[in-house]
Order: structure tokens, then C-alpha cells, then sequence
């Protein structure tokens, strides 16, 4: 199935998928790995609203 979104909805579903990050079990990503997900995320999410 193939959802669309409106670029706020699609923001908010990306806010959702940042905090998930946060309950990541340790040592199943690099540290590092993570954090450029959380900047890509972060960087389109703050580019939707704008």
C-alpha cells in the first residue's frame, strides 16, 4: 500500500521516526550512523514545513 502524504503529515511521520531512534538497543547501529540518520530526517522534516 501506498501512502501520501501532505509535506506537514509527512513532517510528523518523520518527527515519529526521530523519536524511535531514541529506543534504539545499544550496540545495533554505529553511533555515528545514527546520528547522520537523525540530521537527514531532521534536515527534510524542518525543509517540508518551510
Amino acid at each position: 500500500m501506498i501512502a501520501f502524504y501532505l509535506p506537514q503529515e509527512f513532517a510528523e511521520c518523520l518527527d515519529k521516526g526521530v523519536e524511535m531512534l531514541f529506543y534504539i538497543e545499544e550496540d545495533t547501529f554505529d553511533r555515528k550512523d545514527i546520528q547522520n540518520v537523525v540530521f537527514a530526517l531532521k534536515r527534510i522534516s524542518g525543509s517540508l514545513r518551510n
